[in-house]
Order: structure tokens, then C-alpha cells, then sequence
């Protein structure tokens, strides 16, 4: 089995990572990939809570975040 390709962004708070995934990963997904997203914070945060992060990325279409 080979293993699974990663792709890593790493930024300060407010540089648009969440914008650029959320136009990457439905492209990613039309060409077939199914997609995870990863996020890690030291900050409490509901997950999948409208306008958050997280929510916005599993509307772009990642199936697990």
C-alpha cells in the first residue's frame, strides 16, 4: 500500500489559508481526490459551526475535517 499524499499550509491567523482551501479543494475533488482536512489551534472551538474555519472547508467539500 502506498501512503497517503499530504499537503501542508501553515500561516499566521487572518492570511487566507481557509480561502485559498476553499477554492483548492473542490478542484482537487473534480479531478477525483477525496479530501480531509487537519486543523489544529490551542483555542476552544465548536467544530462545523456556520461561518467557522472548519465548516467552510467541509462546504467546499472535504469529507472529514
Amino acid at each position: 500500500m502506498s501512503p497517503l499524499p499530504l499537503l501542508g499550509f501553515v500561516a499566521w491567523s487572518g492570511t487566507g489559508k481557509t480561502t485559498l482551501l476553499e477554492r483548492l479543494i473542490p478542484l482537487l475533488g473534480q479531478r477525483g481526490l477525496r479530501l480531509g482536512v487537519l486543523k489544529h489551534t490551542h483555542h476552544d472551538f465548536d467544530i462545523d459551526r456556520p461561518g467557522k474555519d472548519s465548516h467552510r472547508l467541509r462546504q467546499a467539500g472535504a469529507v472529514q475535517v
